[in-house]
């Protein structure tokens, strides 16, 4: 997550921000997105647990209902 936001109360924690993701699929097609992604912990026996994650790409504003994945931040 690049330069992420933490929000700390007691034993739960909130970190969000911009996530990038880049690879080559199986196909050899190179993928390079980033997403928006929050994160949820929760001290458990000292430690800190995901408890809960979210990813989701902006949705184009033509009607159409496609994601946007090749926005840069």
């Amino acid at each position: 997550m690049a330069d992420p936001q933490l929000m700390i109360d007691g034993d739960l924690a909130v970190a969000f921000g911009l996530s990038r993701m880049t690879g080559i699929k199986t196909d050899g097609t190179k993928v390079d997105t980033w997403s928006r992604r929050t994160i949820v912990l929760r001290r458990i026996a000292g430690s800190g647990k995901i408890i809960h994650e979210h990813a989701s790409f902006p949705m184009a504003m033509d009607g159409s209902g496609r994601a946007v994945t090749d926005l840069l931040p």
